[in-house]
């Protein structure tokens, strides 16, 4: 077996990542293959040079919910949605299908999902005046998977 950390949080966003890779609903309100990614391809400048629209894998943060009957973690993750589309449409339809795609359990390396709930969805215009983004944000509950992992120090 080979080591993982008690930390969920890079399980979490293998398990996203895969989720919405394999989501017919989002590659559909893509029109074709989705552009995900964990930072969009940039220019040497760093502006990014990805082909809109795209999702990219947000922050996240985790609460600790150890005690000694439980280790346990309560993780908050965003996924962004980038449109430049003259109206919030197809943000939100992209949007939808992330909720979609994450409406069911994911797989996680060395941990094991207790609850998962979708929490909320923003949508808001960025600063340039043309690009609107979607926060969407799922809640994760995980506790480690001892039975199929071993943990480093």
């Amino acid at each position: 077996m080979s080591a993982l950390s008690r930390d969920p949080a890079a399980a979490i966003q293998a398990g996203v990542y895969a989720a919405l890779a394999a989501s017919p609903q989002l590659a559909a309100a893509f029109g074709g293959a989705a552009r995900i990614y964990d930072a969009p391809p940039a220019n040497p400048n760093g502006a990014s040079i990805a082909d809109f629209p795209y999702v990219t894998l947000g922050e996240d943060h985790s609460v600790g919910q150890t005690d000694q009957a439980m280790d346990g973690t309560e993780t908050f993750v965003t996924v962004d949605v980038w449109s430049r589309a003259t109206s919030y449409g197809e943000a939100k339809l992209i949007g939808g299908a992330v909720r979609d795609a994450l409406s069911a359990p994911i797989a996680l390396a060395g941990h094991r999902v207790v609850t998962w709930t979708f929490h909320a969805a923003v949508y808001r215009r960025e600063a340039d005046g043309v690009t609107r983004r979607g926060i969407v944000t799922f809640r994760f509950e995980t506790v480690p998977d001892l039975a199929t992992a071993a943990f480093g120090p």
